[in-house]
């Protein structure tokens, strides 16, 4: 299974207003996946869901524990805080077949390309975003040394990579 390449991959001075694909933990099999939108975090894990958290916070989580992040600026789509959260709030968490890319993939699916909704994987989100010109730019923390030539290598996993994290983040929730 071949890497996805991820071209131009900047550091990060500043998160603007406007819509971000939040990559933590991006070199891990598998990441986990959040979406930015003005500066507010959203994302669903197996603890729950977070919505619209002040993008500060996670910023210092990922300065303080070094998290390898990517950040994907996407350009400007017709969407509002209230869509975000009504569509992260139709899942309560991630369990079973409902990953954390889930809720990100029907508000991309609105904004920019109908297909994004039956896609599994963010490798197979990025592709599709490129090709509708939708990524206005890549950036990053804690990836210096993932970073080569601004080109990010992106290890491609699979529906039982993912199934295994949910399981092994259920049981240490359950300990």
């Amino acid at each position: 299974m071949n890497n996805y390449l991820i071209h131009k991959v900047k550091p990060l001075d500043r998160i603007e207003s406007g819509l971000y694909l939040v990559i933590l933990h991006a070199s891990d099999i598998p990441p986990h996946i959040g979406i930015i939108y003005n500066e507010k975090y959203f994302s669903l894990t197996v603890a729950g869901q977070t919505l619209g958290d002040d993008v500060q916070v996670l910023k210092k989580l990922i300065h303080r524990k070094k998290i390898k992040t990517l950040f994907i600026r996407l350009v400007d789509g017709l969407n509002s805080m209230d869509n975000i959260r009504n569509t992260f709030l139709e899942e309560k968490r991630v369990q079973g077949n409902i990953t954390c890319l889930f809720p990100i993939k029907k508000v991309l699916a609105e904004m920019y390309d109908k297909s994004i909704a039956r896609v599994k994987f963010i490798y197979d989100v990025l592709p599709v975003l490129y090709k509708t010109k939708s990524i206005d730019a890549v950036y990053h923390l804690n990836m210096n040394e993932e970073i080569e030539n601004g080109t990010f290598s992106f290890t491609r996993y699979t529906m039982d990579d993912i199934l295994d994290r949910i399981k092994s983040y259920e049981t240490e929730e359950l300990c």
